[in-house]
């Protein structure tokens, strides 16, 4: 079943099944109209979950449910600035690492992993969001990802996580220490752990989207290790000012994930800055 679909870019993420096509072409080529959404919910119980491949190679389920879901089969991709940066920085890197931290459903790992070959380290602390990794996961069997169920942390401990709803799984965010009996808790260890554990000897790109825990996590490594990274790609914004300067204090220097420079700019492209050191 053929439905041609208005892309952006040759790079979109593309159903592969029947019922995912049909979506797709609903929600990116129809005009949007009174009752769209709720048609394209009402649509998505055929399929909730369909497939959808990136270049051919890399496979994801689609949570239609999800935000990020959702865009992707609406708009055809999820920060794909960001995505081409984390692609264009690792090729040629095959024996370095990807570190994925915050990695929600898996889709930086899966992708540079498939288009690249590298060896990737994904955590994420959300149990669902690990068990959806792990399902994706089984979707790519060619690549190398080690997967770790926790939270980044300053030092072993035990964390909270806050209870986002349904559908925004990627926001969500380590609270307090573990002391509230109903909130979901997790095991957090340090990325220098985590690291020796994956037997990883050189990171190349650390990809971080940890919702404003960022200091935290870089507590947790050696940054003046053999695995600290050679470049970082964070999520920030201007006044992010005290994870920048953490960075730019540790000899990084930041620019857009489009190549710019960030003088001046009153947000940054996706929300992410690349960090290089020098």
């Amino acid at each position: 079943m053929n439905f041609p679909l208005k892309s952006k870019n040759s790079d979109d993420w593309l159903p592969e099944c029947s019922i995912g096509k049909i979506l797709a072409f609903y929600a990116r080529n129809v005009p949007s109209h009174p009752g769209k959404i709720r048609i394209f919910k009402w649509l998505s119980r055929l399929n909730p979950k369909p497939i959808f491949s990136f270049l051919g190679k890399a496979r994801i389920q689609c949570i239609l449910s999800d935000y990020i879901g959702h865009a992707m089969c609406f708009q055809g991709s999820w920060e794909p600035l960001s995505l081409a940066a984390c692609i264009k920085l690792m090729k040629g890197n095959e024996a370095k690492t990807f570190l994925d931290a915050g990695a929600n459903h898996g889709i930086f790992s899966i992708v540079v992993g498939n288009i690249t070959g590298c060896p990737c380290v994904a955590v994420e602390p959300m149990p669902r969001n690990c068990q959806i990794l792990t399902e994706n996961l089984g979707l790519n069997p060619g690549i190398t990802v080690q997967t770790f169920q926790c939270a980044t942390t300053a030092e072993n401990t035990r964390v909270s996580l806050s209870r986002e709803k349904a559908g925004s799984g990627a926001w969500t965010k380590i609270t307090a220490t573990a002391v509230d009996h109903d909130a979901i808790t997790v095991e957090g260890r340090p990325l220098s752990q985590i690291l020796q554990e994956a037997r990883c000897r050189q990171v190349r790109l650390m990809k971080i989207d940890v919702e404003g825990f960022e200091l935290e996590v870089f507590k947790g490594l050696n940054w003046d290790s053999p695995v600290a990274p050679e470049i970082v790609l964070m999520e920030c914004q201007p006044w992010d000012r005290e994870k920048i300067s953490f960075l730019t204090r540790l000899g990084y220097q930041p620019e857009t994930v489009d190549g710019r420079s960030t003088m001046d700019l009153p947000e940054y492209p996706e929300g992410n800055l690349i960090f290089r050191r020098k």
